[in-house]
């Protein structure tokens, strides 16, 4: 018993009141592979993102869940600035008609490639790209060769991005979003679009990924970038 009270008095010690050390989330079903790490490891410095997601896709070819909202938080002081690149101001049917060079090229703060699940085949592979549309607002492109399939439009409060997703019907079921490779970055060094948090906390920096499935609800994952002063 007083081994316990002495742990307990440690913990204490090192964390403040209410706080809690940030852990990576072991049980990341239905994904098979998740990371969402800063590229910077210095508080109050110019940062990117790698961001990797992919589904448990079921093996018969089945229809995997299927994503209704995107929920992104950063951890807590990261200082975003989508004010520091150019703005996308094209609606929808114009970057749909001329594709993601409707943006422009400067104010892209995100690239990669996504895979959508159509059906028992592959997942269509497409390219991603992310632009800023405004001071708290983004635009999401997905494209074959240039050919617009899918634009999608998020907004942000604080530090969370949130993006609906639409339906969309593909023969007997509905496509989903069976996996994502983004780069983050933009700005520059004189006014970054994104800045680490001010400090480093025990634990590290998390980022907690929380898209809403159809069937399933929402599921909650959070990664940990480990940081140094």
């Amino acid at each position: 018993m007083r081994s316990l009270l002495v742990l307990a008095g440690l913990a204490a010690l090192v964390l403040p009141a209410g706080a809690s050390a940030a852990t990576r989330t072991k049980d990341i079903s239905p994904y098979k592979t998740f990371t969402f790490q800063y590229t910077a490891s210095r508080p109050d410095a110019p940062t990117g993102f790698n961001y990797r997601v992919a589904l448990d896709l079921p093996a018969d070819g089945s229809q995997p869940p299927v994503i209704q909202q995107l929920r992104l938080s950063f951890a807590k002081s990261t200082g975003v600035d989508l004010g520091a690149v150019p703005a996308c101001t094209a609606d929808n049917e114009t970057i749909s008609a001329q594709g993601p060079v409707a943006c422009p090229i400067k104010g892209r703060i995100a690239s990669g490639t996504a895979g959508v699940w159509t059906g028992p085949a592959p997942p269509l592979a497409l390219t991603m790209n992310v632009f800023a549309s405004g001071k708290r607002s983004i635009v999401v492109t997905l494209d074959s060769d240039g050919n617009v399939l899918s634009v999608l439009r998020g907004t942000l409060k604080r530090t969370t991005l949130t993006v609906p997703v639409p339906s969309i019907t593909v023969g007997a079921g509905t496509a989903a979003l069976a996996r994502v490779h983004l780069r983050i970055n933009g700005g520059s060094s004189k006014r970054p679009t994104f800045t680490t948090p001010s400090t480093c906390p025990r634990g590290g920096w998390p980022v907690t990924y929380a898209p809403l499935f159809a069937a399933l609800g929402r599921v909650t994952l959070v990664d940990v970038t480990k940081c140094r002063d």
